[in-house]
């Protein structure tokens, strides 16, 4: 999949680098339509935690995406609701809405109980991290 995005000049790669030694790197995919992005993956070199290179990769990458503006509207994190790192950098949010459309029998009520439960269990998680 990486090598087919590459050849289509969908990725945005950074790397952080100290001494030319990379101590964090991020890989960006950009949508089909061009207009935005989403996160994929960052990772740090754990010897270099303390100075937060994921961070301060992220911080970069934002900066690269505000001179991208012209071409790249938005960005997605991707991340998990309430990431601690991500929280902090990224203020705003999408609303994501999941639509489900099932059949009358007892095949589509089932499905649509098991999502209202799992939606459910969800949202009080949520909740409960909002305190």
């Amino acid at each position: 999949m990486i090598d087919e995005l590459g050849r289509r000049d969908r990725l945005l790669l950074l790397t952080l680098s100290v001494g030319g030694k990379p101590i964090a790197m991020k890989i960006n995919i950009i949508a089909a339509d061009g207009a935005g992005s989403f996160a994929l993956k960052i990772a740090y070199d754990a010897d270099y935690a303390r100075y937060s290179p994921g961070v301060l990769l992220e911080l970069e990458n934002i900066a690269d995406l505000h001179r991208r503006a012209d071409t790249i509207a938005w960005m997605d994190s991707c991340a998990d609701p309430h990431h601690p790192m991500i929280d902090r950098l990224w203020r705003e949010r999408r609303v994501l809405v999941y639509v489900l459309c099932a059949g009358r029998g007892l095949v589509g009520r089932a499905l649509m109980a098991l999502f209202t439960m799992r939606h459910r269990r969800w949202t009080k998680k949520l909740e409960q991290a909002d305190g």
